[in-house]
């Protein structure tokens, strides 16, 4: 019965926050907590095994399967900043933006501009396929189609 009991309380020490309204998402978290620690409790029996001293606490055991499963290095934090990419949007080629006459075309749609992101404009270009700003204040089909 005591090793139920500290296993339970293993599991309970790191408990990952799963707040969910479907009763099947505690589970599943509480699921994961299980195998972690069970992983853990391996690693150290098997590393008391082989006579070497087990490096990871169970806090950084947890976060170094959670660095190797997205991917990241787990020795460095700064490492897993240049694994993020910021989404991009569609943007056209730098041959087709040169090529031949562009003609600003009025949409019903609304989107942002993909020359300055200031504001919201219903000009396109049909070549570009790109929502441009064209008012008076600002002409950014024509900066955007310049060399």
């Amino acid at each position: 019965m005591g090793e139920v009991y500290f296993h339970d309380m293993l599991v309970e020490l790191n408990r990952l926050p799963t707040k969910s309204k479907r009763w099947y998402m505690g589970l599943i978290g509480y699921m994961i907590d299980l195998a972690l620690v069970n992983s853990w409790l391996l690693y150290r029996h098997h590393a008391k095994s082989l006579g070497e001293e087990s490096s990871y606490s169970s806090k950084g055991f947890r976060l170094s399967v959670s660095r190797s499963l997205r991917g990241a290095p787990s020795h460095k934090c700064a490492a897993v900043k240049n694994l993020i990419v910021a989404p991009r949007g569609y943007r056209p080629e730098e041959t087709l933006k040169h090529e031949g006459q562009h003609s600003p075309v009025y949409d019903k749609t609304q989107n942002r501009c993909k020359y300055c992101t200031a504001g919201k404009t219903k000009v396109r270009c049909p070549k570009c396929l790109v929502f441009l700003c064209f008012t008076p204040s600002r002409n950014c089909f024509h900066l955007f189609h310049e060399k």
